[in-house]
């Protein structure tokens, strides 16, 4: 056995040996080898690593390939992939090129290191991307930033379109480009976009002009990686000036003369449909400041889509620029719009007529910009009593005429020249006028003469009405002139003898025909969202004068008017397209013309039903569909492109009808709006139909490997990409090329499968393996004598399909092995089996044999003891021979009796345990039962004391508190048996009323006792509660009563309790609080034991604070005394808030805190809030309104002023005797009274849809 051993170590030691020495030849020899270090390469000193990518852009690169590890550069030699995209320039380092770009797209460099024999190669992917040729297009240098733009003019042929030309590509004589070979990128693989459509196109890179603007055009790649170039143009920006018939159009210099006699309203149209796309600068000449856009002290002016809207432009001279970005301006080198204009010096009225103490103010009757611009004002005749002018305001002073002539002072720059001289006729009477001297009425028409008299008395001097020719127009003796249906001019005369002196004034009343029609030009008017035009009305007959038209829109929100110039409206779009009516109404005779306007609503995007798709050329179409949003757009027609027609065709309809296999971008294009658009990306292939393998079943060895070929059918197909797979990379794998490599012996089959399609062809692989070593499953191990056991070898490798192993022994008498490893114990003892491959492998186990014990007995079956003894057990093992005689002791209960290893047992508690012996061999068990026996040391009862009324009873229940103790019976026994008494298990009677002690004595000796104080009562009848059911809300507090009967009842309070006290809770009072939503019972019952009791079911809800809070009148007109309630609505409906109302000023409105309810107080303004419980709130602005009078008296020919308090609103006023006296607005509140005759009369005030009302009296004077 020794020998054996000695064989087994010997082996297995030699074995280590061989495989650590070969393990260091083998790292020996790679420490020997010599590899060249990693190389990387340099782009104009920018490091790229092997694999990576480089982007060449528009100019050549230096290249150099070097390494951190070798100074000197070894042999380089330079390739590319695609010599049609970049070329190499030698210079005179090995390791350095030039890199030539040619044409864009992709190109692979690879240099190829060698030295001594070895070989180093590393790559790098070049992306030449798309770039500008700027030398073949036609560019214009900014001056400033010395950026290229392109420039182009609509109206000159020579420059109204241009092309832009790409570095690398071919173009013939008509600038086209030309087809391109290899891998660069082909003009039908990129697009041409415009970021403006509305200034410029472009179509294969030929951009042509549509309106002044600036913006960007870009080509990108539609195929592999993206790339792109893109280059600014700018289209010449030019504008017309309109006002009445006349229109100007702009220079290119700001040389160009004024245009002179521009009206202070008018309008600048672009070419563009939106003008906010230029840049505006508008300049004050007098001053050289810029104006800017708004309203401001010289004019009011509105950039809006395609026009510019001026208003209000005072009196000079301005200069008008547009500029096409808003980094342009005078001084860049790229044509501007010019206009410069002269607005003149205007005055509405140059004969005026005036009462004594009238005032005429130049600023709101002219457009000066000032009264300083004005040098001399001349007097003719030299006389200050009639009117006296000072800073722009003439007042008259005294009855008579003159002639104010009003000089320019050149020295104010408002032109350039010195314009004529400004006249006003200024007639100032002290007697009698009329509200006009001149006024045109249609056939038929009426007209109110008011006379201006100085003396006011009318009853001692009336004043009398005439017409010179009745047959034109009548006049009745208040001043209405009625005029007759025959044309022509006749005057009306109001006089008034005073004195005996007549005083007259005349009207020159002209009657001409009714108008027959009204023409509106255009009567269709299509506009641009938030786009102005302006529309003309035609009157028929023509030539009828003081006609004045009312202009209205049938919708302000599609079509609003921005302003009237008498027979010219300019009209706006909304933001929103639609359809509205603007009408022109000659109300006097109610002729209407009518043009209708619609506001387009553009297209904002187009999406296609398909964006990337790949199909088979075989299925010869796709039918594309284009989606156009927003969906009210006006105009949805839609325009398609193909980049490549050569590969695909698109019809109008969007259908894809394919032409050749390739790749191809489909463009929609929206005709209303050219910037909206969306591409389809479509893929088409030659799809494969089969593939075979060139072996369908091959045999390999373990390590071995191979290469399996393919085809595919058709040869030609667009996608020739294969993947292969193994049923089982255990036995075989196979590469992306089809290298088989044989892992483990086995069967396994090779799939190849096309990536189009999915078409498959199988080979199958069988491999093979011999055997090398063995290991056993076990190295040691322990058996009973007459145990047997299989040992398991392992092949090493496990796959080895070798099964011939021999089996032997050192020991058969130990135990003995047959020839499958199938171990038999015979006898104590040890032995060493070994196992031996046919390859000389080698595994050994030792087995070690033992005999069994058979059995345990004890000295004791049963044994009692008590607490604290202690008795030795004595355990008996079976055979005495055996191996192993040692044995565990356990107690089957520690707390009633434990023991240690020895056997000796210790009682603990009283009880009864088991103690068993087991032996450690075998596990063999011998059992003795022990009693331990204990003493009763505590008693309590169920009850301490308890209440029960005469007749009652109730069960008294003793527990022994020591568990074990041996004997736990008591006896029972009443102090009192007259009030009480006690059965002998522990039931109580009560007898009747008064206190008895019923105790539990324990009947082991010790004579432990507890005792229960029973009180015999009156008992409770009934309890009722005052409530029984409540709703709360969380938080909330309640009272609950309750009421016992009968009166005389012992005790007269209950016990209260919560059947939940996770939602609710009760004290000691009956107070029940919300603790959270839910449904608990509240149970008030009698403390004397009863069971009497009552209950209230309580259901409790979250508080749902509002989200707010509305009122239904937010603003309130009231007068003083007037009371109102406005309707609240809190949300959600479901709130638990209540509300409060308050006010920020109690002696103009008081409000109700609980009901709302509103007094209006005094008059002014005071603000109304509820609030609810959460602090959500809402308010109302009631505003109390009244008359500061609501009764007058006064004399005839007085003044008094009547105002409406509480408000700064426009008043309307009227009065139903103009006889007695007539209004004149004072403010938007006030009106004077001016009194006449005398009488009564009613004036009323309308503002804000409420009446007041003044009763107004006038008396005779004094």
């Amino acid at each position: 056995m020794t020998n054996m051993r000695k064989l087994g170590l010997t082996f297995l030691f030699g074995f280590l040996f061989t495989i650590a020495f070969l393990g260091f030849s083998d790292r020996e020899a790679m420490a020997s080898a010599t590899t060249l270090p990693d190389f990387y390469f340099k782009f104009e000193g920018v490091k790229r690593d092997d694999g990576s990518e480089y982007v060449m852009t528009d100019d050549d690169v230096d290249l150099i390939v070097t390494s951190d590890e070798w100074a000197v550069p070894p042999d380089v030699e330079w390739s590319s992939s695609e010599h049609g995209i970049v070329t190499f320039q030698t210079t005179g380092a090995p390791n350095r090129v030039r890199l030539i770009r040619k044409s864009p797209g992709y190109a692979t460099i690879t240099a190829t290191m060698r030295k001594d024999g070895l070989e180093k190669v590393i790559n790098c992917r070049i992306k030449v991307n798309l770039a500008i040729d700027y030398i073949k297009t036609d560019l214009r240098t900014i001056t400033i930033s010395n950026n290229k733009v392109l420039y182009l003019d609509p109206h000159d042929p020579s420059n109204s379109e241009k092309r832009i030309f790409l570095q690398g590509v071919s173009y013939n004589a008509q600038g086209e480009a030309l087809a391109v070979s290899g891998s660069s990128l082909s003009i039908p693989a990129v697009i041409w976009e415009s970021g403006d459509e509305s200034v410029a196109t472009v179509d294969k890179g030929l951009v042509k002009a549509v309106g002044p603007g600036s913006t960007t055009i870009t080509v990108r790649s539609i195929v592999g990686d993206p790339m792109e170039a893109s280059l600014r143009v700018v289209v010449k920006p030019e504008f017309d000036i309109r006002f009445g018939t006349t229109t100007q159009h702009s220079s290119e210099s700001n040389t160009a003369s004024a245009i002179e006699n521009v009206p202070s309203s008018f309008i600048i149209s672009t070419q563009t449909n939106n003008a906010a796309k230029l840049k505006w600068e508008i300049y004050d000449c007098s001053n050289n400041q810029r104006i800017p856009e708004g309203s401001s002290g010289k004019m009011s002016y509105t950039v809006s889509l395609g026009n510019i809207l001026f208003d209000n432009v005072k009196a000079g001279t301005y200069e008008i620029y547009a500029f096409a970005a808003d980094d342009f301006y005078k001084e860049t080198n790229v044509p501007y719009a010019y206009m410069k204009i002269e607005v003149p010096i205007n005055f509405k009225d140059q004969n005026v007529v005036m009462s004594v103490g009238d005032t005429y103010s130049l600023f709101t009757n002219t457009n000066i910009p000032s009264d300083n611009i004005f040098s001399t004002v001349i007097y003719d005749p030299n006389n200050t009593n009639v009117v006296r002018y000072s800073d722009g305001i003439i007042t008259a002073r005294g009855e008579g005429k003159v002639k104010l002539t009003f000089v320019y002072d050149p020295s104010t720059k408002l032109f350039s020249g010195s314009p004529a001289d400004m006249t006003i006729n200024i007639t100032v009477i002290d007697g009698i006028s009329l509200s006009t001297s001149k006024a045109t009425m249609p056939a038929n028409g009426t007209l109110l003469l008011d006379a201006i008299l100085t003396n006011k008395d009318i009853t001692r001097y009336p004043v009398t009405w005439s017409s010179e020719d009745p047959s034109i127009a009548t006049v009745d003796s208040k001043g209405l002139v009625t005029a007759t249906s025959k044309a022509g001019t006749t005057r009306i005369i109001a006089t008034q003898v005073i004195n005996g002196v007549a005083k007259r004034a005349v009207c020159e009343v002209t009657v001409q025909p009714t108008m027959n029609s009204i023409t509106m030009t255009p009567d269709k008017l299509p506009l641009p969202i938030n786009g102005i035009d302006t529309i003309t009305a035609t009157i028929n007959p023509e030539g009828l004068s003081d006609v004045k038209l009312v202009w209205k829109s049938s919708n302000p929100d599609i079509v609003s008017i921005e302003r009237v110039n008498g027979f010219t409206a300019t009209v706006r779009g909304g933001s929103t397209g639609g359809h509205a009516v603007i009408t022109a109404i000659n109300q006097d005779n109610v002729v209407v013309g009518y043009c209708h306007v619609t506001v387009h609503q553009p297209v904002d995007k187009i999406t296609l039903s398909e964006t990337n798709v790949t199909m088979a050329f075989s299925q010869k179409s796709l039918q594309l569909r284009a989606i156009v949003s927003p969906e009210n757009a006006v105009n949805k027609d839609i325009v398609w492109e193909t980049s490549d027609p050569s590969v695909a065709t698109v019809t109008e309809n969007g259908l894809v009808e394919f032409k050749k296999a390739g790749t191809v971008a489909i463009v929609a294009v929206s005709v209303d709006n050219p910037n909206a658009r969306a591409i389809c990306n479509i893929n088409i292939q030659i799809p494969v139909t089969g593939i075979t393998l060139t072996n369908k079943s091959i045999v390999m060895y373990s390590g071995e490997t191979t290469k399996i070929g393919y085809s595919l059918n058709p040869a030609n197909s667009t996608n020739s990409a294969v993947t292969w797979s193994s049923s089982n990379n255990a036995i075989v794998t196979v590469d992306a090329t089809g290298k088989v490599t044989a892992k483990g012996p086995g069967t396994a089959t090779i799939i190849v499968r096309s990536a189009d399609g999915g078409y498959t062809a199988y080979c199958t692989v069988t491999v093979r393996r011999v055997a090398s070593g063995v290991k056993l499953d076990a190295s040691d191990l322990s058996l009973k004598v007459g145990e047997s056991y299989q040992l398991k070898a392992t092949l090493s490798p496990a796959d080895s399909t070798e099964v011939k192993l021999t089996w032997e022994t050192t020991d058969n008498k130990v135990v003995s092995v047959d020839g499958n490893g199938k171990l038999q114990a015979k006898s104590s003892g040890s032995a060493i089996i070994f196992v031996k491959t046919e390859g000389g492998g080698t595994a050994f186990c030792k087995v070690t044999v033992s005999q069994p014990v058979q059995g345990v007995i004890l000295n004791f079956s049963e044994k009692t003891v008590y607490i604290g003894q202690t008795v030795k057990f004595k355990a008996s093992v079976t055979p005495s021979e055996a191996t192993n005689l040692r044995v565990t002791w356990k107690s089957s209960n520690e707390k009633v009796a434990t023991v240690n290893a020895d056997g000796e047992v210790t009682g603990k508690a009283g009880g009864m345990t088991v103690i068993t012996c087991t032996t450690v061999d075998g596990g063999h068990t011998a059992t003795c039962i022990v009693t331990v026996r204990e003493p009763v040391t505590s008693i309590t009862l169920n009850y301490d004391s308890y209440s029960i009324g005469v007749g009652k009873t109730v069960q008294l229940r003793a527990t022994v508190i020591s568990e074990t103790a041996t004997d736990q019976t008591v006896k029972w026994v009443s102090s009192n048996p007259k009030v009480a008494t006690v059965n002998s298990k522990g039931k109580v009677t009560g007898i009747k009323y008064g206190k008895a002690t019923i105790t539990a004595i324990a009947q082991d000796g010790t004579e432990v006792e507890a005792s229960c104080e029973i009180r015999v009562v009156v008992p409770a009848t009934s309890v009722t509660l005052n409530k029984g059911y409540l709703s709360m809300l969380v938080g909330e507090r309640k009272s609950l009563k309750a009421t016992i009967k009968p009166n005389n009842a012992t005790f007269k309070t209950a016990k209260w309790k919560s059947s939940d006290t996770s939602i609710a809770i009760v004290d000691d009072n009956g107070v029940v609080t919300a603790i959270k939503s839910g449904e608990v019972t509240i149970t008030a019952e009698a403390k004397d034991n009863s069971g009497k009791k009552a209950i209230c079911y309580v259901t409790i809800r979250d508080r749902q604070p509002a989200t707010s809070v509305t009122v239904m009148d937010k603003k309130l007109i009231m007068v003083p005394g007037e009371q109102k309630t406005v309707q609240v609505v809190i949300s959600p409906a479901t709130s638990t808030d209540s509300h409060t109302w308050s006010t920020d000023n109690a002696s103009i409105v008081q409000v109700d805190r609980k009901t709302g309810k509103i007094v209006a107080r005094a008059t002014g303004t005071a603000v109304v809030t509820v609030m609810t419980d959460s602090g959500k709130t809402a308010t109302i602005e009631v505003t109390v309104i009244g008359l500061s009078r609501t009764s007058l008296t006064l004399e005839q020919y007085t003044e008094y002023v009547l105002t409406v308090e509480g408000t700064n609103s426009s008043v309307g006023w009227d009065i139903d005797n103009p006889n007695v006296a007539v209004l004149r607005r004072s403010g938007n509140n006030s009106v004077t009274v001016s009194t006449k005759a005398t009488g009564t009369a009613t004036i009323t005030a309308h503002v804000n849809g409420r009446k007041l009302v003044c009763k107004l009296k006038v008396t005779k004077i004094k």
